[in-house]
């Protein structure tokens, strides 16, 4: 929804003014988001996440940390796993939502998977995967 900060909280779905009350709030950021007033630490962190630009005191001790993990020797692998662990669940993430669209777009639409995957730009490449994937269902 293009915001730059999403706030969640625990609640009831059944009762939608009850809510857990167990003092967790979940924050999502989003470094290209336009929308909503975010405090200057934050802008500058989500600047950093998106051009790698450091600015402020928090982005500094960042990317600080980050390179003295990356050049450490021991970790240097570590580091690499976690960037690739990041990138799939990226990927995963995407496709679960491209699925999703696929079967909207079917059901609703009436349009057979060749018609739905033309709609929403499916790369030749990844096609099979989509039709497996719905025909496990």
């Amino acid at each position: 929804m293009n915001r730059k900060i999403y706030t969640f909280r625990n609640k009831c779905i059944e009762e939608e003014n009850l809510e857990l009350n167990d003092g967790t709030t979940k924050i999502f950021l989003n470094a290209t988001g336009t929308i909503g007033e975010i405090d200057s630490e934050i802008k500058n962190f989500l600047e950093y996440v998106e051009t790698g630009k450091v600015e402020g005191n928090f982005t500094c001790k960042v990317d600080n940390r980050l390179k003295e993990l990356k050049n450490r020797e021991e970790t240097g692998a570590e580091y690499m796993t976690l960037e690739l662990w990041l990138q799939d669940a990226k990927d995963e993430s995407v496709f679960t939502e491209k699925l999703e669209n696929l079967k909207h777009l079917m059901k609703k639409m009436h349009m057979n998977i060749e018609e739905a995957m033309g709609i929403l730009e499916v790369p030749e490449e990844d096609k099979a995967k989509y039709k497996s994937a719905l025909e496990k269902e």
